[in-house]
């Protein structure tokens, strides 16, 4: 018993998913159902990090990193 190794960092974690799920998003559709999951794998694997570390953190592995939900075509911008 030791060890460190418990359920109760899984029960912890499936807990947190449910209320974020349930009491936040209210709908989450299946094929954007990943994205959600990591998300909360990487609030959970952070928990003990203060927000501004974790924000700092985030905002590293942002780089060239684009999601695009939607493209629509823009007109050139003749003053750029």
């Amino acid at each position: 018993m030791g060890d460190g190794i418990h359920t109760r960092g899984v029960e912890n974690y499936w807990s947190l998913l449910k209320r974020g799920l349930v009491g936040v998003f209210h709908h989450v559709s299946v094929g954007h159902l990943p994205e959600y999951l990591d998300e909360f794998q990487y609030r959970f694997n952070l928990r003990r990090v203060y927000d501004e570390e974790r924000f700092a953190s985030l905002m590293g592995q942002t780089q060239g990193r684009v999601l695009w939900y939607c493209q629509t075509p823009q007109p050139e911008n003749p003053y750029a």
